[in-house]
């Protein structure tokens, strides 16, 4: 069995679809309203869960998980995402805020007219430290082969493979990057020999 482990942030979104982007300070009314669960780790495996489930007559077995931040486990909106997976089996690896009840968020305004998106996000939550990181690779030990980054903070996601590398030797490092104006690497902090696999979009 192959284990891979999605690092990053998980965000329900709220998607306002109108028939116009509105001026500043005007008022419109939402022709439609619609709530997902989103990010680009979660998205990553649900890709792969239903890539596996495609391909069941192969022999090769791969457990997902993800490793996110949320909030309090009792909360409303940690329930409406473990709905969201059909278990909460994918969210063994995640860290609970329990100080926090609200999740990341997006604010998505889908312009009809234009098939634009105007996207406000909101966290309140303290991103995931490098030693929570550590505990995670730790109880996985060699069980895990395949780790997935997202790559939000390029700094930080450049310790955690560092340590991988140190610390547990044979793990094979899929970092996912945004590369754009908010999200990159410079060339200087994506050496060959760290990463083994870059997916660089805008």
């Amino acid at each position: 069995m192959v284990r891979l482990v999605a690092v990053g942030n998980c965000v329900l979104d709220t998607i306002l679809s109108v028939p116009g982007f509105p001026a500043e300070d005007d008022k419109i009314r939402a022709s439609a309203v619609a709530k997902r669960r989103g990010g680009n780790c979660p998205n990553t495996i649900d890709v792969l869960q239903q890539l596996c489930s495609v391909n069941s007559k192969t022999k090769l077995t791969i457990d997902l998980s993800l490793a996110v931040v949320l909030p309090k486990r009792s909360s409303s909106a940690v329930q409406e995402i473990h709905r969201s997976f059909g278990s909460g089996a994918v969210l063994k690896d995640s860290i609970y805020r329990d100080e926090h009840v609200e999740p990341s968020s997006s604010y998505i305004i889908k312009n009809l007219a234009s098939d634009s998106r105007t996207i406000i996000s909101y966290n309140a939550m303290p991103a995931m430290r490098f030693d929570e990181f550590i505990k995670i690779a730790e109880r996985l030990g060699k069980e895990a082969l395949w780790y997935h980054f997202e790559g939000r903070i390029p700094n930080v996601t450049l310790d955690y493979i560092r340590y991988l590398r140190e610390s547990v030797p044979g793990v094979m490092d899929n970092p996912n990057v945004i590369d754009n104006e908010s999200y990159h690497f410079t060339s200087a902090e994506r050496p060959k020999n760290l990463i083994r696999c870059l997916i660089a979009r805008k």
